[in-house]
């Protein structure tokens, strides 16, 4: 009962007593801070001070101590210290007068009558109701109002007003944190100390004699204003005491002192002293310093300049580059270092033996140099500057003696050069520099040994391999190099003299006309063959007039055309194209004549006449079209070289206004070359619409060509010259400048046209070529598969007659044997008697000779001789024709009879009818005649392709329709056999079919490869194949039928020379696999193939063997 109000009541005045000790102790830190932070401030002050006060920073830590012990006694006792609840009744009643002392009351009364015994004298009811009356009291109250807060806000701004400029301070100075903590922590520090400690330095030493010493003293503790330096020698022989030296020490600030010993000739001991304090005593050696005696250089030239070595005494030496200098030299005392110190700091050791130095330099230019060297000590000598110098080696010189001065040339002669050189120890090598256009080459000049001079020598150089052109000059000069092997080979040139390629251009012109000369012997010859009679007899009669005769003028046209192709051998401008092009029109004129004119000439139907004369026509045809292709691309190379010279006209304008600028050249001149430029851009035009016709269809109708603008750059041009007149280069070379890009352009698609104009026709003859030999080897193909089933059934039945034979031979043997046995019984080898002696005896039958025959016979038989069966049983029927004896007629005319038998045997054996075919057999024999009437239309379907191809095309070979003609009437004479059912006569029309099929393919690919090279090959110069042979740097041209023949390449020589160097020749062991390799393989092969692969490997092999 009034147990829950005592309750509240005893809460609150806990509360207040908690909020008072938190406040306590808040306002206890506060004043701690504060006192803390003006503590800092002081230390501040007294770090100022301690200079002239001493012990502040003693006195200050002291304070400091007690005043942080004494604040924390304070704070920990506002902080735990106890507060009874009566206290804290009276603090509430205090501030609220109008609780009276109700609060106190309830706290004091109700414990004693809560009790089990309630103190006597007191109502209970009374306290509770006055405890109640108090709860309601203080539930009008607050603990945060019954105790104020000002005094913690005053502490708290004071704390600030102190720690902003503590605070200032610390960001200023943060050193200032560390120096006052430091004078707490040691207060002792800064107390004056007492005695004085010396450190001296250096603490013992070793000089040379003559060297000074500079002795360095630092005190500690009680700085003295001056010290000195006591130094005294050791006692000699002659010396009972030793004289003692004492030297003023310069003070140098914060106790240190300093003092130098001059010229040091003998030991001594040392010590630094000031008033009663002093350093331990120090001894100081002096030593001898070591020294370089007898220098002597060797000096050991080049190996290439043949001179003997020199030996000097003294460090000054003179040498050729690259020379080795041998040091040698004796030091006064034994030494641990040595060294040779040169210029720019390096340095180079010397071999040290003993007392005796030596060592190597190798001279590479003027320098000079020092011997250092140092004892087990560490002492070094006085070193003496020494120079070494070059001797020049002076270059190479070369002069030409023939030819002096320049020249024209064709450009494939030989040209003698002739010239001298000399060099002060040796010429290693000469070459000969060719410069023309932007490219240079160098040629090496053979010779024979390494000499200082050489009064003359010559050197033959190919014209031919340098490929010249016309407009571009050849600038040479020769150059040789010394054997200098240390610096380099240096080299030395003779005067630069000029070569220029005679007109080209006219050259290459003649040429053009010529082939075109050759496109209108060409139409002549056709025109001449289609005139030609039908009848043998009024052409004979026609053909009687020399000038006339097909034949005649087919040997003038070769004539020609050889005279064209050496032509083409030499001039520069002619491609490759066009000689093999030559070449194709001279093999097929020759095939004309050759094969198809001779065909004609033996032939006597007038059918195969008619056909030959189209044969000769069509190939007239093809030839005459070649030729004007010909015309047409040599048309289209001139105008691309055309637009060319216009490029380099145009550059040249450019050089003249650059000229022109910086004033090295008229305006005149520059305006003559505009309208020089002007006339050569519409002679360029003019020549493209006059000759339209002329040139090749892909090149004329090309976008390229199409999309020329000449009237832009020709009033690109008059523009240059109104402001050339005007006087605005700058605006003048802008427009050249635009105008070059144009001419560019216009020569690049020129040139793209042409290029185009030739692989597009290269291209579609190759892919005509390509299907058409796809067809072809199908073709060959099926016709093999047709062989070898007709082969197949010829070979059974053959095997089946053989074995009939062989069973009938057998026989035939068996009872041949038996007659001839009887025979040779019936006439017995004895001479008849009773002859009549008036009938020659030779007229008579024999029995003897005929027993002989008879026996000869079965001599023939036993052999299988069956033709001298034959002849012996021919020659026993005579015998029996002979007259008889009335005896011998019964017995000759059963061996007449028994020949008879053996005779017609015997032709049945030899001559035994065929095997009838079985029904599945000539079900065979008929399908493989329908597959080849197919495979016969099919060839013919191809031949009819060719032909026409080969009218598109007539620089290939007219031999390959005709071969595909012939095979494909053997193909009709294979099929017409096997329609009769005839194997065997098959077997050899179908054997021809596949040979010249097979002799087509092979001249297919051959053209193919042809038609390859020439597209490969097409644009090069055949002056360049022709110099540089068959193997060229792209690779080897394999000579095809129909190819020129050009001459070996020099393998040895190479195109650009040769080039040696040092290499490792790989032996057995390089090429070994390795190990794990090797058994990797072998393992592999123990597996087997994978069954995957197993069809494709069987079939790969199937075919290779087939």
């Amino acid at each position: 009962m009034g147990q829950e109000d005592y309750q509240e009541v005893a809460t609150f005045v806990d509360r207040l007593i908690r909020r008072l000790k938190w406040l306590r102790g808040l306002e206890g830190l506060c004043l701690s801070a504060i006192c803390l932070l003006l503590l800092f401030s002081l230390g501040l002050g007294v770090k100022e001070i301690k200079v002239v006060f001493p012990y502040a920073p003693a006195l200050y830590s002291a304070v400091a101590v007690a005043l942080v012990l004494l604040l924390a006694a304070r704070v920990l006792y506002q902080c735990l210290g106890r507060i009874p609840r009566e206290w804290a009744a009276l603090y509430i009643e205090k501030r609220h007068p109008h609780l009276r002392n109700n609060l106190i009351n309830s706290l004091q009364l109700y414990p004693q009558v809560a009790g089990e015994e309630p103190s006597p004298g007191l109502s209970t009811s009374m306290v509770l109701a006055l405890l109640r009356s108090t709860r309601k009291e203080l539930q009008a109250l607050r603990v945060e109002e019954l105790i104020p807060t000002t005094r913690i806000q005053a502490s708290l701004r004071l704390l600030g007003i102190v720690f902003v400029p503590v605070l200032a301070v610390v960001l200023f100075n943060p050193s200032s944190v560390g120096e006052t903590f430091s004078l707490l922590v040691r207060p002792l520090k800064d107390l004056p100390p007492s005695e004085t400690t010396i450190d001296v330095m250096p603490k013992g030493a070793r000089v040379v004699r003559g060297a000074i010493l500079t002795v360095a003293a630092k005190a500690s503790g009680a700085i003295p204003k001056s010290m000195e330096l006591i130094f005294w020698s050791e006692a000699s022989g002659g010396q009972e005491k030793a004289t003692v030296e004492r030297l003023p020490m310069e003070a140098l600030g914060e106790g240190k002192f300093s003092a130098t010993i001059r010229e040091i000739q003998k030991s001594l001991r040392y010590r630094v002293a000031t008033g009663p304090f002093s350093s331990p005593t120090y001894f100081l050696e002096a030593v001898e310093r070591p020294e370089i005696a007898n220098l002597k250089l060797t000096l050991y030239p080049p190996h290439y300049t043949g001179l003997p070595a020199q030996t000097i005494h003294g460090g000054n030496a003179e040498g050729i580059r690259g020379s080795t200098v041998r040091l040698e030299a004796v030091s006064t005392k034994e030494v641990v270092k040595a060294k040779i110190v040169l210029d720019q700091g390096r340095e180079v050791p010397l071999r040290i033996d003993g007392r005796r130095l030596q060592g190597n330099l190798v001279l590479f230019q003027p320098q000079r140099y020092q011997l250092w060297v140092a004892d087990a000590l560490g002492f070094q000598n006085s070193p003496i500057s020494y120079q070494l110098q070059l001797r020049p080696d002076g270059f190479p010189v070369v002069e030409f003696l023939s030819p002096t001065g320049d020249l024209e040339v064709n450009g494939d002669e030989i040209l003698p050069l002739e010239f001298t050189a000399r060099d002060d120890f040796g010429i290693q090598e000469i070459a000969l520099i060719i410069d023309f256009g932007e490219r240079q080459e160098k040629l090496p000049v053979p010779i024979e040994e390494r000499k200082k001079f050489i009064v003359r020598e010559r050197f033959n150089w190919d014209l031919g391999k340098l490929g010249l052109r016309e407009g571009i000059d050849v600038n040479y000069r020769l150059a040789v190099w010394d054997n200098d092997t240390i610096s380099g080979p240096k080299m030395g040139t003779s005067q630069v003299l000029r070569l220029r390629l005679r007109d080209l251009k006219g050259e290459h012109q003649k040429i053009s006309d010529m082939i075109r000369g050759l496109s209108e012997r060409m139409l002549d010859l056709l025109a001449q063959h289609l005139e030609r009679p039908a009848d043998k007899a009024t052409e004979q009669a026609k053909a009687a007039t020399p000038d006339q005769s097909l034949d005649r003028k087919i040997e003038e046209a070769l004539k020609h055309i050889d005279q064209v192709m050496q032509r083409t051998e030499k001039d520069r401008l002619s491609d490759f194209a066009t000689y093999s092009d030559l070449d194709a029109l001279k093999r097929n004129l020759r095939f004309t004549q050759e094969e198809l004119l001779k065909q004609r000439a033996e032939s006597a139907a007038p059918e195969e006449m008619a056909r030959l004369d189209d044969e000769i026509a069509s190939e007239f045809e093809r030839m005459s079209l070649l030729t004007e292709e010909m015309g047409k691309r040599l048309k289209a190379q001139e105008l691309a070289s055309t637009a060319q010279d216009l490029i380099k006209s145009q550059e040249r304008l450019l050089d003249s206004l650059e000229r022109l600028k910086s004033g090295d050249k008229a305006l005149d001149a520059v305006l003559k070359e505009l309208a020089q430029l002007a006339k050569q851009l519409e002679s360029l035009q003019q020549a493209l619409s006059q000759f339209a016709s002329q040139l090749p269809d892909e090149f004329a109708n090309s976008d390229a060509v199409r999309g020329l603008s000449f009237s832009d750059m020709l009033s690109s041009l008059e523009q240059i010259r109104q402001k050339l007149m005007q006087g605005d280069l700058e605006a003048a070379r802008q427009l050249a400048r635009e105008l070059f890009s144009q001419m560019a352009s216009m020569l690049a698609a020129l040139q793209s046209a042409q290029q185009m104009a030739m692989s597009s026709s290269m291209g579609r003859m190759q892919g005509e070529m390509t299907r058409s030999t796809s067809e072809l080897q199908q073709i060959l193909r099926e016709q093999q598969e047709i062989l070898v089933d007709t082969e197949g059934i010829n070979k059974q039945k053959l095997s089946e007659r053989e074995a009939v034979l062989t069973e009938k031979l057998a026989q035939f043997q068996a009872r041949a044997e038996k007659d001839l046995a009887e025979l040779a019984e019936l006439f017995p080898d004895e001479e008849r008697e009773g002859t009549n002696s008036a009938i020659p005896q030779g007229e008579f039958l024999d029995d003897g000779t005929l027993n002989n025959l008879i026996k000869e016979m079965i001599s023939r038989l036993l052999k299988k001789d069956f033709p001298g069966f034959s002849e012996i049983m021919e020659m026993a029927r005579q015998e029996l024709g002979k007259k008889r004896a009335p005896e011998q007629e019964g017995k000759a005319r059963r061996a007449e009879a028994r020949l008879r038998d053996l005779g017609a045997g015997l032709q049945a054996l030899l001559e035994p009818p065929a095997a009838a075919l079985k029904d599945e057999e000539k079900t065979t024999l008929r399908d493989l005649s329908h597959r080849q009437g197919i495979l016969k239309e099919r060839t013919r379907e191809l031949n009819e392709k060719l032909t026409s191809l080969f009218q598109l095309f007539p620089s290939l070979d007219p031999q390959i329709p005709k071969d595909i003609g012939e095979a494909s009437k053997s193909m009709g004479a294979a099929q017409n056999r096997l329609s009769d059912l005839d194997a065997k006569g098959a077997v050899p029309p179908e054997r021809a079919a596949l040979e010249r099929l097979s002799r087509t393919q092979q001249q297919m690919q051959n053209s193919m490869q042809q038609l390859a090279q020439r597209g490969q090959l097409g644009r090069l110069p055949v002056t360049y194949l022709f110099r540089r042979g068959r193997y060229l740097p792209s690779g080897i041209m394999v000579p095809l039928p129909g190819m020129p023949d050009f001459p070996p390449f020099d393998v040895q020589g190479g195109i650009a020379g040769l080039d040696t160097e040092k290499f490792h020749l790989p032996g057995k062991e390089d090429y070994k696999a390795p190990r794990s390799f090797r058994e990797e393989i072998l393992e592999s092969l123990k597996q087997g193939i994978p069954p995957q692969f197993k069809e494709q490997i069987e079939s790969y092999f199937k075919n290779l063997s087939e």
